[in-house]
């Protein structure tokens, strides 16, 4: 099932979200944290839940209460952006691309709706859990995000957690589809991330940071995805 199958990815066989360096704006820092305690408090749960607990049928509810099967009614047809992205995904990270340090990871992306169909969560593993397999460097990123609609703007309001500070985003939506989520500029930069040339089985995303109010743009990394058969 889709449910259990996202919660698998969320909590580790003893209990805990893992942490893993973050990609920093395309460089290995040492910050650590763990997103999962990050993402309970906002959602205003308390507590560690491990596999065996819930296999076990001790927190069952848990499962329920946080993932849903359907869009909430509050959220009109044309402004679920997210909706074609719910399911499971595999994709090639790329950046430095054409220089000395160009770097190729396979990843995979992970999305379900959540908190009554008001939200999105997604996980964003890369290296995937089977290239983690294959080596033992802790190198890459492991992070997640809720995206919540706002009625009144008919935006969305994106919160990303991974193994370093947190990201606050607004999305929109342009003209040719594409969904562009920026963040605020309190942290010395600004990050746009972008969803593009979706189809049904593929998208192109790209981050994006200026530390120079928009006069210029670095291309940190962009990611290549295949909806997972």
């Amino acid at each position: 099932m889709q449910q259990k199958s996202f919660l698998k990815r969320v909590l580790t066989p003893t209990g805990h979200v893992p942490a893993f360096s973050i990609w920093s704006r395309g460089k290995q820092s040492n910050t650590k944290a763990f997103a999962g305690g990050w993402f309970c408090a906002f959602i205003g749960w308390r507590g560690s839940i491990s596999l065996q607990q819930m296999e076990k049928g001790m927190h069952n509810d848990f499962v329920e209460v946080l993932l849903a099967k359907e869009r909430a009614a509050s959220i009109p047809e044309e402004d679920d952006w997210y909706g074609g992205l719910i399911g499971e995904w595999d994709f090639e990270w790329v950046d430095h691309e054409g220089g000395p340090e160009e770097r190729h990871v396979k990843g995979e992306w992970l999305f379900a709706r959540a908190l009554e169909g008001r939200a999105i969560v997604d996980l964003f593993i890369c290296p995937s859990r089977k290239e983690r397999q294959l080596s033992a460097s802790s190198e890459g990123e492991y992070g997640l995000s809720i995206r919540t609609y706002s009625p009144q703007t008919h935006s969305w309001h994106v919160c990303h957690a991974s193994s370093g500070t947190p990201e606050q985003l607004v999305a929109i939506r342009e003209s040719s589809g594409d969904i562009v989520q920026t963040s605020s500029a309190d942290k010395g930069y600004v990050a746009v991330w972008r969803f593009s040339k979706r189809t049904a089985d593929s998208f192109y995303w790209t981050n994006r940071i200026s530390e120079d109010g928009g006069k210029t743009w670095e291309l940190v990394g962009e990611v290549f995805a295949r909806r997972r058969s």
